[in-house]
């Protein structure tokens, strides 16, 4: 055969015709999704929302100050992603900042910084009788400096690979409201259970701090039971949040992985695909359970994920601020049978609500000055 002239029939403008009759078959195709994610994108934080999102976090911080002798740890932990997010996009993106961004970023590291030393000092001490071994879990974020690992910078690689459901998908999916609400607020069922969860997390302070320029990462060497959850726990709800927690944990706490860096990754995306349809589902019911909506968007989103940043979500959660300025987690319109075996206690459910809120606004803080400066 003679391939030169077999090849000279295939010019250009074949081939690019080719290509765009193959571009329009995919549109048609997967039109709506196309539609879908582009809605998504155009719904992203803009520079102009800046000043918003800032205004929300400083006023949560501000009560968190006055208040700093009901810290828990709960909150702590959430401060201190705030304190971890701000101060890495502070340190790369100083010059390039307004000053006054930078003087109200260097304002909310200076009180953060005070509520974490009180914490440290007067309230950690106390922990080990109230929480035991899992009072370990403060050791992993004693300081800004404890997570040597930076933060992933914001992409959409998830999103492309993450079908946006209607409606009628989500409701098929997780079923009616109050259903669904009874079965995440049952922590009898959690899968890990919250104990079982802290004790894993607990356990990764008994673990050397590996250094950041091992490459891939050491194993983490963690009980049976914590690598069992990760591969057949709750697909959904607390449970789903902890599992991913455990692995976000591990990875920038001790720079270590449960079953090897690339499956350690590929795990931590499939939970936040999961959990973005549940935010979906959250959403279509007004966010009318805020605490998991937070911690599903300050655990998603301090892995990079944008898509969980949408002005639409943020502003819906942003009503759950109070007067005061922290952040009320009740179910909006549920009256529980057997309050038992529910989430119960309002002081502390109402500390963990804030804790995961202001994390996920420093995540948009974040976003926002990764991309529009």
């Amino acid at each position: 055969m003679n391939y030169k002239k077999y090849c000279t029939k295939f010019r250009p403008c074949t081939l690019i015709s080719l290509s765009i009759i193959l571009i329009l078959n995919i549109i048609s195709i997967n039109g709506d999704s196309v539609a879908s994610h582009q809605g998504v994108l155009d719904d992203l934080p803009r520079a102009s929302d800046l000043n918003r999102y800032l205004i929300i976090l400083e006023r949560a911080v501000d009560f968190c100050l006055e208040n700093k002798h009901g810290v828990d740890m709960s909150l702590d932990f959430g401060l201190f992603l705030v304190g971890v997010t701000l101060n890495q996009v502070l340190t790369e993106k100083r010059q390039k900042l307004p000053p006054d961004v930078v003087f109200r970023l260097e304002q909310l590291l200076l009180k953060y910084g005070e509520i974490k030393d009180y914490f440290n000092v007067h309230v950690k001490k106390g922990l080990l009788s109230e929480y035991g071994h899992s009072s370990r879990i403060t050791d992993l974020v004693y300081n800004i400096s404890s997570w040597q690992l930076p933060l992933e910078y914001f992409d959409l690689e998830l999103l492309k690979r993450t079908k946006i459901l209607d409606d009628d998908e989500l409701n098929d999916l997780y079923g009616p409201w109050d259903a669904y609400i009874r079965t995440v607020t049952n922590y009898m069922d959690f899968k890990p259970s919250l104990e079982d969860s802290d004790t894993c997390i607990a356990h990764l302070a008994h673990l050397p701090l590996y250094p950041p320029a091992w490459k891939p990462q050491a194993k983490c060497r963690i009980p049976i039971l914590c690598r069992h959850y990760l591969l057949d726990g709750n697909n959904y709800g607390y449970g789903l949040a902890h599992r991913l927690l455990l692995l976000l944990m591990a990875k920038h706490s001790r720079n270590c992985a449960v079953f090897g860096e690339e499956v350690d990754e590929d795990k931590m995306d499939r939970f936040c695909s999961t959990i973005y349809h549940e935010c979906q589902f959250n959403a279509l019911n007004d966010f009318g359970m805020p605490d998991l909506a937070f911690e599903f968007v300050a655990l998603c989103g301090l892995l990079g994920n944008a898509q969980f940043l949408t002005n639409s979500w943020m502003e819906s959660l942003m009503k759950y601020q109070t007067r005061d300025g922290y952040f009320n987690g009740d179910i909006v319109g549920t009256v529980y049978d057997n309050i038992s075996k529910n989430i119960t206690n309002q002081n502390a459910l109402n500390k963990h609500t804030t804790g995961t809120a202001v994390a996920s606004f420093a995540n948009v803080i974040r976003y926002i000055l990764e991309t529009h400066y």
